[in-house]
């Protein structure tokens, strides 16, 4: 009776440390997909959860990179426009 109890408690303190960090990971992740690009997922231990928060981690950094060469796109195609609308004018008599 005593070893079920134990077990029990065991298994209740490793279960309760697994949730806890798939928490943090899917709050972590839930922040990112709303813009908060400053969260950052902390990596604890060396296993497959460890994995997924380091995954996370570099997915939003590739989220961040793309949005930076999509705005610089953006800046790059409105100061084409600019220019073209520019040369216009200055054509125009």
């Amino acid at each position: 009776m005593i070893l079920i109890l134990i077990s029990g408690l065991i298994m209740f303190i490793v279960v309760k440390k697994i949730v806890r960090r798939v928490t943090t990971v899917n709050t972590a992740l839930n922040m990112i997909s709303k813009g908060s690009y400053d969260v950052v997922c902390p990596v604890s231990g060396n296993d497959e959860i460890s994995t997924i928060e380091d995954s996370v981690n570099k997915m939003k950094l590739f989220a961040i990179i793309a949005l930076l060469c999509d705005s610089n796109q953006a800046i790059r195609a409105s100061h084409k426009g600019i220019r073209l609308e520019l040369t216009k004018v200055k054509r125009h008599p």
